[in-house]
């Protein structure tokens, strides 16, 4: 399992690579991030769907907010 917060971590972290974008401009940044997004929301909703499978199996696994909130701070 500690494998499947990876894509999200790895998204969230490109998302935040692209925050001196904005220094050049606000179109830059913007774009800089706007290619990013499907990405990131790609990795949410596969972790949501790993959540809800892990969690019928029985096992106990954190929720989504809890794991952005793990990315983020990571």
């Amino acid at each position: 399992y500690a494998s499947g917060n990876y894509a999200l971590d790895n998204s969230f972290k490109q998302l935040t690579n692209e925050l001196p974008a904005f220094t050049n401009s606000f179109q830059t940044g913007f774009l800089a991030i706007s290619n990013n997004l499907p990405i990131f929301f790609d990795a949410i909703s596969n972790t949501r769907k790993e959540i809800n499978s892990l969690r019928q199996d029985g096992q106990q696994v954190p929720g989504l907010f809890k794991q952005i909130a793990s990315s983020i701070f990571s």
